[in-house]
């Protein structure tokens, strides 16, 4: 199997690869690798802390507020974070 390296640590193995699709790179449970979300406005709770937040699961929950979502979304609204 054709492997990637990353870093000194890591390597990315698997169909996606030698297909040459695109990939993150990096395992999502790597805390190192998470994002900040922060969200404001009408339609927000306000004050609230989320877990971990999906990237897959924003388009719809921006939806939710009002913004388009995209035709060929995935995921869900994230639970907690909307003033509903």
């Amino acid at each position: 199997m054709k492997t990637s390296r990353l870093s000194r640590h890591e390597t990315v193995t698997g169909p996606a690869r030698l297909r040459g699709e695109a990939q993150h790179g990096f395992p999502p449970e790597r805390r190192d690798m998470h994002a900040i979300f922060y969200a404001a406005g009408p339609g927000w709770r306000r004050g609230v802390r989320l877990g971990p937040v999906r990237h897959v699961d924003l388009a719809l929950t921006l939806a939710a507020v009002g913004l388009p979502a995209p035709k060929d979304t995935t995921g869900k609204v994230v639970a907690g974070a909307l003033d509903r």
